[in-house]
């Protein structure tokens, strides 16, 4: 095993495993709010699903679900979540393999990626917003927000977590995402800061103090952009 493969097994990421999916549904009803209305429930992919930790919501709200991840070490953790699942599809892959495979699904679906463009290279980002603007389809982006220093603190004190695999975060503001989606002429649609508080405080909150979490989430932060943990982004062809 090496180093990569090490580190994203799920014996390695621990932290991520919330004891309900409460903190997903709380994110993707911001992600429903943000967008509307969806064009369509038919089809929804996942890539870099990891061990399901945001997927619950996407599985109960479409038909047929694609959980797209390259660890298999996560992919097992997917399967163990989602075995009743009859709807969902899990592929131990990469963005790239379902791009030179022709992979296909209905134009204006949804293609969701939740904490892992960061984990990508500028080249394997590009994978994925070529496949959104090649098939059509509506990319959703969850991403750290890189000017909450509260991130950085988390990954330089727990020992999980590699400085190297996760500092690509730093770079990913709104305008860096806006300048490599225009390349394949994507535009961002939609814009949003979300998690006023830490995740791992939330998914505690949601369980009997919710009004609390909405407090938060109900101060304004364009003049505080350090505040949030994740911004929201959605895009489309121009």
């Amino acid at each position: 095993m090496n180093k990569k493969q090490e580190y994203f097994h799920r014996e390695s990421h621990a932290y991520m495993q919330y004891e309900s999916d409460d903190f997903s549904f709380f994110v993707f009803q911001m992600i429903n709010n943000l967008i509307g209305q969806f064009d369509s429930k038919e089809v929804a992919v996942e890539i870099g699903a990891g061990m399901g930790r945001f997927s619950a919501p996407v599985v109960n709200n479409f038909k047929q679900i694609y959980l797209i991840e390259p660890s298999a070490s996560f992919c097992e953790a997917l399967k163990e979540k989602f075995s009743d699942c009859n709807h969902v599809k899990i592929c131990n892959d990469t963005a790239d393999s379902l791009l030179k495979a022709n992979f296909s699904c209905p134009p204006k679906s949804l293609i969701f990626v939740f904490h892992t463009l960061h984990h990508m290279n500028y080249e394997q980002r590009q994978t994925i917003f070529e496949i959104i603007a090649k098939k059509d389809l509506v990319g959703v982006f969850v991403e750290p927000n890189p000017y909450n220093l509260l991130i950085l603190l988390q990954i330089l004190i727990t020992p999980e977590m590699s400085f190297s695999e996760e500092k690509e975060y730093l770079k990913l503001t709104r305008g860096t995402i806006e300048k490599e989606i225009s390349v394949h002429k994507l535009k961002l649609e939609k814009f949003k800061r979300c998690c006023n508080l830490p995740p791992g405080l939330i998914a505690r909150l949601l369980k009997n103090k919710r009004s609390i979490v909405d407090a938060f989430e109900s101060i304004p932060t364009n003049f505080i952009p350090f505040l949030s943990a994740y911004h929201i982004m959605i895009c489309r062809k121009e």
